[in-house]
């Protein structure tokens, strides 16, 4: 196997692999079988062999109880020349537990093992490719796979993703949640007025402290509603004042995590929320809310809620047939299933306490609480059983291994909606504070290294300092540094990045100039984000931590500058982050821009700008964290690719395990990915090293140029126009802009191809003209002509 690539010369070609294409033959019959082989390849005889005796096994099970489906796809190149997956019966993802029959790999002319397929772990298993039929494959894993096909000394990709109808469920909650908060778009009336204000009253009549005097566990567990009140009066307050929908989404967003803890609050103080005089009152206001929507925003509403109720009934099948969750198969059927059916008929009125309902085992709350505590206690190597149905609670103790939070990790990419996990639990939570510094920056590093998001929370009655909370969403925004003509095939980012090249170009006509730099003021930075993110979660408790991370290289605030003549230059945009995974990652943990200057576009240009020299310092993956339907959201899709959260998982193990294994070559460094696994989340020596250094301090651009927007070079190669007689050649750049492209070409072949995306739509001539039109236009504008002068000039142009 020498001879392989990295890429499929660690895959593992023992009993693990076979018992996969073989699934339904005992393992002693595969064993020896592999006694037999030759090196780490079987025969075409043996192949074919134990292919007939798969077949009689298989055929002698078809009428009983747990035969494994199968389903047949095929491996070809689409029209741009890359492999992709078609599968049997349309695009829907196969199963977990299906038997997939894949076709097209055959290569009689190879007497190793050519082809792989990568677990969403990251353990990439060989593949005995079958010269006489289809080769087949067990999958047993919910999230991303790769299949692998080595071509020489090169190695091709193919990404597909398995789901189960767990999964399914979770995604469809996941997407009604995110219609749900975001269903209100703008219409304003004294009734929602009237409601919302009602709903401010009862808020502070709700949660009045205890008289007690002591504090007993329900005061706890009434604590931790103490932080979704406030959000819930801030943003209420402010959508009274402002009538937007951000705050009123926000709103309900906070009102379903009160409903999530309140859940807990009930059982230690047999009380009910859902009779009482104040849930009368969110009902109430949920009512005019609805209301007040658009019958577009209602009609996607009623969709993603019929998903979600039939992605249900496959769930609870799924479950009846291999007699698990009967909890809340009886939850389901008993009622919870009727009474959320009335709701999209319009014959009840649409509240979250059913929807919270929908997670959990037969305790809920509570029962899950205990289990995600009592799993923090298992061996460090121990690997979690797939969840029966979705947890109404997600905990990460900062003192199990990093081995286990992975194991966790793997789990939640298929059973967990609404995104937020605890680090630590409702009793103890983990706290943000620096009396023990290296113990808080070993587990945010942690946290960050495990491919999570985090927040702060505000502190809270009993809870005096913030909290550190994790976050999973299901979509993730992230950006692999090295595939330019990936983003570039879809249409709204292509468009996006030519905008903001454009605004340069005008910016810099106007005698402007705007320059790049890292941590030359951090402080200012952070007063700028308090002064222009109203919501801003950065509080001093992180601030403090920032500040210890600062001096270790740990965080890093990237800032655009605006430079005009005659005035002092002004910070315009920042963002903050933190290098991690041998400084091949990087998080953007928050950002800022200064609306005064909204025209310059200037998010958009720090994103580009701090991506291109991201990836001049080498690393593999820009990450913004999760995207939804949010109004705060909308800008990520044009900077990033959108992925499922199991896809970005599995990139960021596929650096981790690649790097571990070039620093155990190397014996200077001492690291062993297998010690660092067993050692716990509080141990700076348990996630892989930042290596923070890798990131430039000072002034990186100091004038920033089109050629240091990320994508902006090989935009220009990709739009180059053709000249005359040469079909298939384009103008190469020249200079500068050539070293770059060639620079970014070679970087691109020597990391994976990520995931094949469709291809946008072709724009026609017409779009192509108006497109021409619109940049001159604007250009003239720019210029200081008139509207009529600059509209005319444009046509002229265009038709030139």
């Amino acid at each position: 196997m020498s001879g392989l690539p990295m890429d499929l010369a660690r895959a593992n070609t023992g009993l693990p692999a076979l018992k996969r294409q073989f699934p339904h033959l005992e393992e002693d019959a595969l064993a020896l079988f592999l006694e037999t082989a030759e090196g780490a390849c079987l025969s075409n005889e043996s192949l074919a062999a134990l292919m007939e005796m798969e077949k009689d096994v298989a055929a002698g099970k078809e009428d009983q109880f747990g035969h494994l489906p199968t389903r047949g796809c095929k491996v070809q190149r689409n029209e741009a020349s890359t492999l992709e997956v078609l599968f049997e019966g349309g695009d829907s993802p196969p199963h977990v537990g299906t038997v997939l029959h894949i076709s097209g790999l055959e290569r009689p002319d190879t007497k190793a093992p050519w082809a792989g397929i990568v677990l969403p772990t990251g353990e990439v298993l060989a593949l005995q490719v079958c010269q006489d039929g289809p080769t087949s494959f067990l999958l047993e894993d919910f999230g991303m796979h790769e299949l692998r096909l080595c071509t020489g000394s090169a190695v091709e990709r193919s990404w597909f993703m398995v789901s189960s109808p767990l999964g399914e469920y979770g995604e469809a909650l996941d997407l009604f949640n995110d219609a749900y908060d975001w269903v209100w778009d703008g219409s304003w009336n004294n009734e929602l007025e009237e409601s919302v204000l009602n709903l401010l009253v009862a808020l502070d009549d709700a949660f009045q402290p205890s008289a007690s005097g002591g504090v007993s566990i329900s005061d706890m567990v009434k604590s931790s509603l103490a932080s979704p009140k406030q959000r819930i009066q801030k943003y209420l307050s402010k959508a009274i004042e402002s009538q937007d929908p951000l705050s009123l989404g926000r709103a309900v967003g906070s009102l379903r995590a009160m409903t999530l803890v309140q859940s807990l609050y009930d059982t230690f103080t047999n009380e009910g929320m859902q009779g009482n005089q104040f849930y009368q009152t969110i009902i109430a206001f949920e009512t005019e809310r609805l209301k007040a929507s658009s019958s577009g925003k209602q009609e996607q509403l009623n969709r993603a809620l019929r998903r979600m109720v039939l992605a249900a009934d496959a769930h609870v099948a799924d479950l009846y047939s291999y007699g698990r969750g009967q909890d809340f198969i009886q939850r389901w059927s008993g009622g919870l299933r009727s009474e959320i059916w009335a709701m999209l008929e319009g014959q009840a009125p649409m509240h979250p306490m059913p929807f919270q309902q929908m997670r959990g085992g037969g305790g809920g709350y509570v029962a899950d609480m205990l289990a995600s505590i009592m799993s923090s206690g298992a061996s460090s190597g121990a690997q979690l059983a797939r969840a029966e149905t979705m947890e109404a609670m997600t905990s990460l103790a900062p003192e199990e291994s990093f081995a286990v939070a992975q194991s966790k990790m793997k789990r939640w990419c298929e059973s967990l909606v609404d995104e937020q996990i605890s680090i630590g639990h409702p009793m103890s939570p983990f706290e943000l504070k620096i009396g023990d510094a290296d113990r808080v920056l070993a587990t945010l590093h942690s946290t960050l290294s495990l491919g999570l998001g985090y927040v702060s929370s505000t502190p809270g009655e009993v809870f005096e300092s913030a909290r550190l909370v994790a976050l999973l969403d299901r979509v993730r925004a992230s950006l692999p540094l090295h595939a330019q003509q990936d983003f570039l095939r879809e249409k709204k980012r292509k468009e996006r990045l030519k905008d903001v090249c454009r605004v340069l170009r005008a910016a810099r006509k106007k005698g402007y100039r705007l320059s790049l730099s890292v941590n030359t003021d951090f402080k200012g930075a952070l007063q700028a984000l308090r002064e222009h993110h109203e919501d801003n979660w950065v509080g001093p408790a992180l601030e403090a931590v920032w500040d210890l991370m600062l001096e270790r290289k740990r965080v890093f605030a990237f800032e655009l500058w605006l430079h005009e003549a005659d005035k002092p230059k002004q910070l315009v945009a920042a963002d903050f982050g933190h290098a991690h995974t041998f400084g091949r990652a990087y998080y953007v943990a928050t950002r800022f821009f200064d609306r005064t200057h909204r025209t310059l576009q200037p998010g958009f240009l720090l994103a580009y700008a701090e991506a291109e020299c991201l990836r001049r310092a080498g690393f593999e993956l820009w990450d913004l964290g999760g995207a939804d339907h949010s109004p705060m959201m909308q800008y990520k899709p044009q900077v990033a690719l959108e992925m499922h959260r199991s896809e970005f998982l599995l990139r960021l193990l596929e650096i981790s395990r690649a790097e571990f294994a070039a620093a155990e070559e190397d014996q200077a460094q001492n690291l062993s990915r297998a010690e660092s696994l067993m050692k716990p989340m509080t141990d700076l020596g348990a996630a892989p090293p930042p290596c923070g250094e890798r990131v430039p301090q000072g002034v990186v651009f100091e004038d920033i140029q089109e050629e240091d927007l990320w994508g902006a070079v090989a935009l220009k190669s990709h739009d180059q126009p053709k000249a005359k007689g040469e079909k298939n050649k384009s103008k190469k750049p020249q200079g500068k802009a050539a070293a770059k492209e060639t620079q970014a070409v070679q970087v691109q072949e020597s990391v994976y191809t990520p995931p094949p995306r469709p291809k946008s739509e072709q724009p026609s001539d017409k779009d192509d003209a108006k497109r021409l039109f619109l940049s001159a236009y604007q250009q003239f504008l720019a210029e200081g002509l008139s509207e009529t002068e600059a509209a005319a000039k444009a046509l002229k142009s265009i038709r030139g």
